[in-house]
């Protein structure tokens, strides 16, 4: 973390977050509430770099309507 100030690291259990020097933050993706808490406490960001995933089957994306949604969700800024 050279040259940053301030490095924020968000999980959806911020007690995961293990990087002594890292200030954790509680942060589900797809929630907007989360993510809005989140920026309320954040609010000094100049950069933000988004390290979520997920990956679905081509098989599981076909049956799952839900599934397809979560994958948007989790990757769209919407």
């Amino acid at each position: 973390m050279r040259g940053a100030a301030k490095v924020y690291a968000t999980a959806r259990d911020p007690r995961s977050v293990t990087h002594p020097d890292a200030v954790p933050r509680a942060l589900e993706v797809t929630d907007p509430a989360s993510v809005a808490a989140a920026a309320a406490q954040a609010q000094d960001v100049t950069v933000l770099i988004n390290n979520a995933g997920a990956a679905y089957g081509a098989q599981r994306a076909r049956r799952s309507r839900i599934g397809l949604d979560n994958a948007h969700h989790l990757h769209a800024l919407t």
